[in-house]
């Protein structure tokens, strides 16, 4: 701000932030019509389906079962993505689970792991 330029007062900082609000809104209409993005039916879910915890254990464990059969051990580097088939169990979808960050993680965590989950891990011959 030069010293030839008044201090903006709260309502004048108050319609510069309605008029960029505004003016934000219809940029984003616009770009939504141009991408041909429509809102979600009545009934359809908005975002990505949230998992309970069980699942995401459940999908962990077998991108470890899945390494450690094709690999022989259970000892993915940190940064190891494994690529597991959901749905259907055939050439279906595949997602990635982040195998290497959930056993380090899951190690860590060992002294919190209930024991039939750590029985599990037991079994695929996890290192703790």
């Amino acid at each position: 701000m030069t010293a030839d330029q008044p201090t903006p007062t709260a309502h004048d900082q108050a319609i510069n932030n309605r008029t960029r609000l505004t003016h934000n809104r219809c940029h984003q209409h616009a770009h939504s019509q141009t991408l041909g993005i429509e809102p979600a039916a009545e009934g359809e879910a908005a975002g990505p389906v949230r998992r309970s915890q069980d699942e995401r254990w459940n999908t962990n464990l077998a991108a470890a079962r899945q390494f450690r059969d094709r690999e022989g051990h259970l000892r993915p580097a940190r940064k190891h993505v494994e690529m597991i088939n959901v749905g259907g169990g055939g050439e279906g979808d595949q997602e990635a689970v982040k195998l290497g960050a959930w056993l380090d993680n899951t190690r860590r965590r060992a002294a919190k792991l209930s024991p039939d989950r750590r029985a599990a891990l037991d079994v695929l011959g996890m290192r703790w």
